[in-house]
């Protein structure tokens, strides 16, 4: 018997869940409850179904199943046939846990007294209506990363959100897919799938990982060589051109259906095997730098206890990247993608889809410390994420010569119609400027610090700006070092591009970066100069720049 209080903090979460709002914390929490009481989790499977179910009926254009719903984009008519009984009778189950997201996204509630044999036909109006107030679909897009859909070549924009029966096809990059019973999986193109339901998907071609929560237990991909059921667990999965399927699990277990007819069999962490058509199966070796895996959103307990995360009195940065966590690299040290430890609800990591155009990790290039290098042709690109006008950056980086003929090194482009820049130009110097396409500063709004740097070793450098206080300073080793009045507005939702400049195709950095910082707002002097320090006091970076002058 589940005691009460449990019972219904259960159901808070369930219907959380359905609205698609649940936090990390409450996933932990829902979690921990099924672990305490797993006949919860049946409970839990039948009620996201029911929501699943629910969604496709709402959002289809006929509807071969009604709705006890009484609202008013549709009033009950005496000639609305009667909702089936079976399908009543579920409904009525799980009302309790759904009737909340229904009163709040369809501004109805589910009547069960006084009309318990009718269903009632949602007009198309309504349900045009309700599938605007984001209903979640079986299978929906929660990012993309330099992604291009087969459909979007001819024109036709592509979804986020995808029906059963519906295929995808990505001829490039990378998309991130959330399956409604929590199944969250990586695709990269090229590749093609069908949707089969909320917790499987045929995969006629291509790459994935895929990481499954209990919620998601016996989440299925089909392949033209078999099947793979999870139990819980972290994969990957290559469907060759020839129909072969090589399956690698990273953590947990999976059981593997060959299409041959021989016996199921299972694999466990750090296994892997390849189902062939008409032919035997045969196992390899695992290797998952393979595969470009979903990442987990960074623990607070797990982030860095020094530099900039020892100020109490400064909250955490909108973005910020640091290179001793939340590196993903292949099989070449190549960085795949680098975690945004930063505040952001959106989960903006810096991201590189194509292996010869990624970083390489390098555990102690940082005086001890890891960082990425990038030789001219590298950068990294992150999901859009909204800034201000106000912003204070700081940058722990090392320049090396350029052996390319571009004017600069960008470090940071923060790509908006007003385009913030810091980079590194001969000298070397770090450069500071806006870039404005029109208006009262149209062109480039340059800020060079007069002190150069020296080749090869780190040093702190950043920014401040405010269109509000019109103030942009630039800044090296704890010292102003030149300022002037901002040059326009720099705000914008967009992607941020690390070590090249946005066209992603010139401006290349060379060097090493070992961390970025990214408030939100202007700190005060007194709060920016205490964030230098302690990340010079972090990477052993003394304030003196310049070899001494031989003269």
């Amino acid at each position: 018997m589940i005691p009460d209080p449990n019972q219904s903090r259960f159901n808070e979460l369930v219907s959380r869940w359905c609205a698609g709002d649940i936090e990390a914390h409450e996933m932990s929490e829902l979690e921990a409850l099924f672990t305490e009481f797993p006949e919860l989790l049946e409970e839990f499977t039948d009620a996201t179904r029911l929501n699943s179910m629910l969604a496709q009926q709402y959002r289809g254009e006929a509807f071969a199943t009604k709705l006890l719903l009484n609202s008013a984009a549709h009033q009950p008519g005496e000639d609305d046939p009667p909702m089936p009984l079976g399908q009543l009778e579920r409904a009525y189950d799980t009302q309790r846990i759904v009737a909340s997201r229904w009163a709040l996204l369809a501004a109805s509630v589910i009547f069960v007294a006084g009309l318990l044999g009718y269903g009632y036909l949602m007009s198309d109006r309504g349900a045009e209506q309700l599938a605007k107030n984001n209903l979640p679909a079986p299978v929906e897009i929660i990012q993309r990363i330099d992604c291009v859909f087969e459909s979007e070549r001819w024109g036709v924009m592509q979804e986020n959100d995808f029906q059963i029966g519906e295929t995808l096809q990505l001829a490039e990059g990378l998309a991130l897919l959330r399956f409604a019973r929590g199944a969250k999986v990586s695709i990269e193109g090229p590749a093609e799938l069908k949707i089969l339901s909320d917790n499987s998907f045929y995969l006629n071609e291509g790459r994935i990982s895929a990481v499954c929560p209990p919620s998601a237990n016996g989440f299925e991909i089909n392949t033209p060589s078999g099947k793979i059921i999870d139990h819980g667990t972290e994969f990957g999965v290559h469907v060759l051109a020839n129909g072969a399927a090589e399956t690698h699990v990273f953590d947990g277990e999976v059981e593997v259906y060959p299409s041959t007819g021989q016996e199921s069999f299972r694999l466990t962490s750090a296994m892997a095997a390849r189902t062939r058509v008409n032919k035997k199966y045969v196992e390899i070796p695992n290797n998952p730098s393979l595969f470009i895996r979903v990442p987990d959103r960074l623990a607070l307990d797990a982030m860095p206890k020094e530099g900039i995360a020892a100020l109490s009195q400064l909250e955490r940065p909108r973005l910020w990247f640091d290179a001793t966590i939340g590196v993903q690299v292949d099989g070449k040290d190549r960085v795949i993608c680098w975690q945004n430890m930063g505040s952001a609800k959106v989960e903006s990591n810096a991201w590189q889809v194509g292996p010869g155009r990624r970083p390489i990790f390098e555990p102690e290039t940082a005086n001890g410390r890891p960082a990425l290098r990038f030789d001219e042709n590298q950068f990294l690109a992150t999901t859009p994420l909204k800034l201000g006008n106000e912003v204070s950056v700081l940058v722990v980086a090392a320049t090396q010569p350029r052996e390319k003929n571009d004017q600069n090194g960008q470090i940071i482009n923060f790509n908006g119609p007003s385009i913030l820049v810091l980079d590194v130009i001969d000298g070397p110097r770090l450069e500071g400027r806006v870039y404005a396409h029109g208006g009262k500063y149209k062109g480039n709004n340059q800020l060079q610090s007069p002190i150069p740097l020296k080749q090869g070793e780190l040093f702190v450098g950043g920014c401040r700006y405010s269109v509000q206080e019109d103030l942009f300073q630039l800044f090296t080793n704890g010292e102003l070092t030149i300022e002037s009045p901002a040059a326009g507005n720099i705000a914008a939702n967009s992607s941020r591009v690390i070590g090249a400049h946005r066209w992603r195709s010139q401006d290349f950095y060379r060097g090493s970066i070992a961390e970025i910082v990214v408030y939100d707002r202007l700190l005060s002097e007194d709060e920016y100069q205490l964030a230098m320090l302690a990340l010079m006091d972090k990477y052993k970076i003394q304030p003196k720049l310049v070899e001494d002058d031989p003269s």
